[in-house]
C-alpha cells in the first residue's frame, strides 16, 4: 500500500485535532464494514505481510507468513463456511481461541457473515456457558485439543447446555468420533477464496460484534459494536498515530478483548502494517518475554502493544547485546504506567512509551498521548478526532449536572462514532447515558488546559477514608518509586468509623526483600497527604491479574473485607470455628459469609448477638451461617 493513500495526521496537539476537523467525518468516505475495510488494504497490496505467527518462543524465526492476500482468502472462506452452516447478519458465532491465525480468519471472517462473540476462554465452563446463551451462539468455534489449554474440554462439558447451538468448529487437530463437530481448517479448503458467496452488502448500523465485559458473577454483559463503531475506531486509532505500510506490530494481548482484537487486529491491518503474534498463549508464554529482544530483532519490531505488567517484566530482561534499535514505540494502556516504571524503562530500552485510554463501551481506543508532540507521563493524552470527551459534574442521582472547568475533577464521559449503541440487555444500559449520546465511562479525572485527559481512578476505585475521596494512584505511584516493588494496587479497607482506610497490595521484584515496615515507612515519607498513608501493606507471591495483565482490585478488596471481618472475630477463637468467605465484584455486592461450626444449638443466639456486634460498624454485607441453619 502506498503510504501517499493513506490519510495521515502528525498529532502535535489539540489544535492539529481540531484543524483536522474541519473536514466533516462524513467527507472522509470510510468503508462501511470491517470486510470493506480489509479487503480495501489487500487489494491495495496483496503481496504485503499482514501477519507472521510462531508457535515456539525458543525457535521464534521459525514462523508461518500470511499475506494481505491470503488474509482476504481466508477471510471469504471463513464467511463463506458459516453461511453453509447457516450464519446470516444476525445470527452469532462464539470464538474460544487463543492468539493464533485462525482466531483473526473467525473474527474477520464471521462479521463479513454474521455476528462475532470473542469469549475469554480462561472463564470457567459455567461463565462461558452463560455468555453463549445470553449472546444467543448458533455456531461455536473452538481450539482443538491442545497440551497448553483446556478449551476443547470446556467446550464437552457446556456445548448441551446452549440451546440456540447448532454447530461447532474444532480449530486445529480433529479429534471428534461422532461426526457432530466440523474441522474448521479442513472445511474452509471447499470454499473460493475470491469472493464472498452471499455476496452480502453490509452497512455501517449493523451488529458486528459482541464483547462481553464487566465481572464474572451476574448475567453476562455484552457490548454491542456495530460495523461503523469499529471502522471508525481502526481508522481514528490509525490515522492518530500516523501508522504506515510494513510497520511492525507485536502483540501477545488475547482477541477476546478489544485491545488484542481492534488495536491490535483490524488497525494495523486497515493500514496495511504486519502484526508479529507470538505464540498462541501471547505474553502469558514465559518464554516469549525472556526471548522479546530476540524476537524484536529478528522481525524489526516497530512497536510493541504492552501493559503496565509487561514492562515490569520486561526490564528484567538482559538485552544481551540485540539490536533493537527498530523499536520505536511502547503503546501501553489498560492502567496508568508509574513514573518510575515510565523513565526506567525508556531509559533501558530508547524506545518512547506512549500512553492511551479505552473502554469496551466505546469500541477501543478513546485518547492517546500525541505521536509527534509532548508525551505527558500518567496522562492518557488527547482525545480522537471526531469524538468528543470531556469531565463533568454529575448530581447525586447520577444525571448530568454541569461540565467541568479545565483542572477540575469529574467523571469522564466520551461521545461519538466509536460509542457503542449498547449492551444486548437492556437492564446492564440504565445510568450509561447521562444525556444524549454521551456515555459514562465510569472513570474519574480531568482534562489540562492543554486538552491533556488525566484519569485519577475508577468511581468504584475511591478510597472514601471519613468522607475524604483518596485516589489509590497517589499510594500506588509512591510504593512503585521503591527499588524493589514491581507491582502495587492500593484499595479500602473496611474500618468501623472512617468507613475505609487504604491499604496496599505488593508483589516484588525477583531476587529482592523488603519488609513491611519498611515499605510503611518508605510510602509514609513519599505521601503527602496523611490520610492516604496505607495503614497495611500486604507482599504477595503474586498479584491477581486479568488475562490482558490488569490489576484484579475486586480480588484485593474482598481479601481485605476478609481479613477484617476474620480480626473481628478472633474473640470466638476459643469457642468454635469460624470460616470467612467474600463474594462480589463491585463495593455494593461484596458479601461476606461466615460459617461458625463446633457451637450447640442453645448457644447460637448469644454468638450471633456478638457478631452483630462485632461486625455491625462495618459498612459491609455479611451473612452468618450455623450448620444446618442460615440466617441474614
Amino acid at each position: 500500500m502506498d503510504p501517499a493513500a493513506l490519510t495521515r495526521l502528525r498529532v502535535h496537539t489539540l489544535a492539529d485535532i481540531e484543524a483536522f476537523e474541519r473536514v466533516p467525518l462524513e467527507q472522509r468516505a470510510l468503508p462501511h464494514s470491517t470486510y470493506a475495510m480489509i479487503r480495501q488494504t489487500a487489494l491495495a497490496d496483496p503481496g504485503q505481510a499482514a501477519l507472521y505467527y510462531f508457535a515456539d518462543a525458543d525457535t521464534y524465526d521459525v514462523s508461518v507468513c500470511i499475506t494481505y492476500e491470503q488474509l482476504l482468502g481466508r477471510i471469504h472462506q471463513t464467511a463463506n463456511l458459516l453461511q453453509h452452516l447457516g450464519i446470516g447478519p444476525n445470527d452469532v458465532i462464539s470464538l474460544l481461541l487463543p492468539n493464533i491465525p485462525q482466531a483473526h480468519f473467525l473474527l474477520l471472517g464471521g462479521q463479513a457473515s454474521g455476528i462475532v462473540n470473542p469469549v475469554n476462554f480462561f472463564l470457567e465452563p459455567r461463565q462461558i456457558a452463560d455468555i453463549l446463551r445470553a449472546a444467543g451462539t448458533k455456531v461455536l468455534a473452538a481450539l482443538g485439543p491442545h497440551p497448553g489449554f483446556s478449551i476443547w474440554e470446556k467446550v464437552a462439558s457446556i456445548r448441551r447446555e446452549v440451546p440456540s447451538l447448532q454447530g461447532v468448529l474444532q480449530v486445529g487437530d480433529f479429534s471428534d468420533e461422532d461426526g457432530s463437530v466440523v474441522n474448521f481448517d479442513r472445511a474452509i479448503e471447499m470454499y473460493p477464496t475470491n469472493a464472498l458467496l452471499s455476496e452480502r452488502r453490509i452497512t455501517s448500523d449493523e451488529s458486528a460484534t459482541l464483547f462481553h465485559t464487566g465481572g464474572t458473577t451476574g448475567m453476562p454483559k455484552l457490548a454491542r459494536h456495530t460495523h461503523g463503531n469499529e471502522v471508525y475506531n481502526a481508522w481514528a486509532q490509525g490515522v492518530t498515530m500516523d501508522v504506515v505500510p510494513q510497520e511492525v506490530r507485536l502483540s501477545g494481548l488475547p482477541l477476546f478483548h478489544v485491545n488484542g482484537a481492534i488495536a491490535n487486529g483490524l488497525m494495523p491491518f486497515s493500514r496495511g502494517a504486519t502484526v508479529v503474534l507470538p505464540t498462541a498463549a501471547g505474553y502469558r508464554n514465559r518464554a516469549v518475554v525472556r526471548n522479546i529482544w530476540k524476537i524484536v530483532e529478528h522481525y524489526h519490531v516497530n512497536m510493541i502493544s504492552a501493559v503496565p505488567t509487561l514492562l515490569s517484566s520486561l526490564l528484567q530482561v538482559p538485552i544481551d547485546g540485540r539490536d533493537i534499535s527498530s523499536l520505536a514505540i511502547m503503546r501501553c494502556g489498560t492502567a496508568p504506567v508509574p513514573k518510575q516504571l515510565h523513565t526506567a524503562f525508556e531509559a533501558y530500552t530508547g524506545a518512547t512509551i506512549i500512553e492511551g485510554y479505552g473502554l469496551t463501551e466505546a469500541t477501543s481506543i478513546s485518547a492517546v498521548n500525541p505521536r509527534y508532540g509532548e508525551k505527558r507521563v500518567g496522562s492518557i493524552g488527547l482525545r480522537l478526532p471526531y469524538q468528543l470527551m470531556k469531565a463533568v459534574q454529575l448530581t447525586s442521582t447520577g444525571a448530568y449536572g454541569r461540565d467541568c472547568a479545565s483542572n477540575e475533577v469529574g467523571s469522564i464521559v466520551v461521545k461519538g462514532p466509536n460509542v457503542f449503541p449498547g449492551y444486548v440487555d437492556e437492564q446492564h444500559n440504565k445510568k450509561l447515558w447521562i444525556q444524549e449520546g454521551w456515555l459514562d465511562t465510569g472513570d474519574v479525572g480531568f482534562q489540562d488546559t492543554d486538552g491533556y485527559f488525566w484519569l485519577i481512578g475508577r468511581t468504584k476505585d475511591l478510597i472514601i477514608r471519613g468522607g475524604n475521596n483518596i485516589e489509590p494512584k497517589m499510594i500506588e505511584e509512591a510504593l512503585y518509586a521503591h527499588p524493589a516493588v514491581e507491582l502495587a494496587a492500593a484499595v479500602g479497607k473496611p474500618d468501623a468509623y472512617a468507613g475505609e482506610l487504604p491499604i496496599a497490595y505488593v508483589t516484588l521484584k525477583q531476587g529482592m526483600t523488603v519488609s513491611v515496615e519498611e515499605l510503611k515507612t518508605y510510602a509514609a515519607g513519599m505521601i503527602s497527604e496523611r490520610a492516604a498513608i496505607p495503614k497495611d501493606i500486604i507482599i504477595m507471591e503474586q498479584m491477581p491479574l486479568t488475562d490482558v495483565g490488569k490489576i484484579v482490585k475486586t480480588v484485593l478488596r474482598r481479601d481485605a473485607v476478609k481479613r477484617v471481618h476474620e480480626e473481628a472475630l478472633q474473640f470466638l477463637r476459643d469457642q468454635a470455628m469460624v470460616a470467612v468467605a467474600v463474594t462480589g465484584n463491585d463495593a455494593s455486592e461484596i458479601l461476606s459469609t461466615i460459617t461458625i461450626t463446633g457451637v450447640r444449638p442453645e448457644q447460637r443466639p448469644a454468638i450471633r448477638e456478638r457478631v452483630e456486634k462485632a461486625l455491625g460498624a462495618f459498612t459491609v454485607n455479611y451473612r452468618l451461617v450455623f450448620p444446618e441453619v442460615a440466617d441474614r
